[in-house]
């Protein structure tokens, strides 16, 4: 295999349904990596054909894996990597845009239409339409309550409408109105019974009841700068909400009872609140922080528990993973814990010792050697020596 396979610009990240593994889409190809461990990132599979991903995601830990190629940005490719084997394929009529699962439903977004596949008859989707100037990049989040495995969607293009479907009897099941500026992210809590939102300024992010379109809470990410906001996702046990943007910044946000909420007071003294459910002014800061090194790149976050301990883990284009530690207690700023490339590249600086060898691995060394060499890249010349040096070689 060329040394050059396994590089690629990564042009999409995400998790599978319950934060167990990472699927990265590249220029070159896609690869899933386990998120079992903080201290090894392990690569579960890999695949370089030399064709860009759109999208790709795994479906919970199981072997299938769902593809959209840019050479065929209309085919929804199903495909088997234990088997390595396409299981099935579905050809529309324009772009896809956007892919999600849970255990009943794959659903794609396309310009103006839904399609809802059902596993047991994949080949006979239901397609629902809509006004496809309200949802111009195919936004959506899924359900993974399999009972009511309902859909949400930005449902104006002017303000923050909200339309809750339900993908089992396929029929519209609540409109909620979120914000008053267009919908630039949203997403379910694993249980299914709430919907954080939040809006093209990225100042508040909201939490609501899905069964009644009741405003649970509202947390106030910032005041003066408006932001993109790129992800958002709950943990687990739904007690946190992590949100990324283009910022450095990662925010914690922490679903606390509304009484224990001391800002409230200072914050409608200011008079800053806005009333879309009359009486609910639940405000916070951020629970917690995570700096990212840099900022401009898009990220998607999660927090997951690995060995009854809670971590932040941030993916981004930039070709990195970064890991921090959550304290669910005290929150704060969180500590840095490690981070791990997704693209293939090693920038790594030449050891000045075998100790320091052993330490970062040896294989990732001589593939980052021959890499540079590859691609004729100044530091070749000194990484050659130290190998050289220390008796390791191709």
């Amino acid at each position: 295999m060329d040394e050059s396979s396994n590089l690629g610009t990564v042009f999409y990240t995400t998790c599978n349904q319950d934060s167990t593994s990472l699927a990265v889409g590249t220029n070159v190809g896609y690869k899933l990596f386990s998120l079992k461990s903080v201290h090894k990132l392990s690569k579960i599979y890999e695949q370089n054909d030399n064709e860009a991903i759109e999208i790709v995601e795994q479906y919970y830990s199981s072997y299938l894996v769902v593809r959209v190629y840019s050479s065929s940005p209309n085919t929804l490719s199903c495909w088997n990597y234990d088997k390595k084997s396409e299981m099935c394929k579905y050809i529309y009529r324009s772009k896809i845009l956007a892919v999600k699962m849970n255990r009943m439903r794959i659903v794609t977004s396309l310009e103006g239409t839904f399609w809802i596949h059902q596993f047991s008859n994949f080949l006979q989707p239901k397609p629902f339409s809509y006004n496809p100037t309200w949802n111009p990049q195919g936004l959506f989040a899924l359900s993974n309550n399999t009972e009511k495995s309902y859909l949400a969607y930005p449902a104006s293009n002017t303000t923050g409408e909200i339309q809750i479907f339900d993908t089992v009897n396929m029929c519209p099941e609540l409109w909620i109105t979120a914000h008053e500026t267009p919908i630039a992210a949203l997403i379910f809590n694993s249980s299914g019974n709430m919907l954080a939102t939040a809006s093209t300024k990225g100042t508040r992010i909201r939490v609501f009841d899905v069964e009644n379109g009741k405003k649970l809470f509202e947390f106030i990410r910032g005041l003066k700068r408006y932001v993109s906001i790129s992800s958002m996702t709950f943990s687990e046990n739904s007690q946190f909400l992590c949100v990324s943007s283009e910022t450095e910044t990662v925010h914690v946000f922490k679903l606390s009872n509304p009484s224990e909420n001391t800002e409230q007071g200072w914050l409608s003294y200011l008079g800053i609140g806005e009333q879309y459910s009359p009486g609910c002014f639940l405000y916070s800061r951020a629970f917690a922080i995570a700096r990212l090194p840099n900022a401009g790149a898009k990220t998607i976050c999660t927090i997951t528990s690995i060995q009854h301990i809670l971590y932040i883990l941030v993916a981004s284009t930039n070709g990195y993973l970064y890991i921090y530690n959550l304290e669910p207690n005290t929150g704060g700023e969180c500590r840095f814990f490690k981070q791990y490339r997704i693209d293939g590249m090693f920038y790594l600086s030449v050891p000045r010792s075998t100790i320091s060898l052993r330490k970062l691995g040896c294989d990732d060394i001589i593939n980052h050697y021959y890499y540079c060499v590859q691609y004729n890249n100044k530091e070749y010349s000194a990484w050659g020596s130290f190998l050289t040096r220390h008796g390791y070689g191709k």
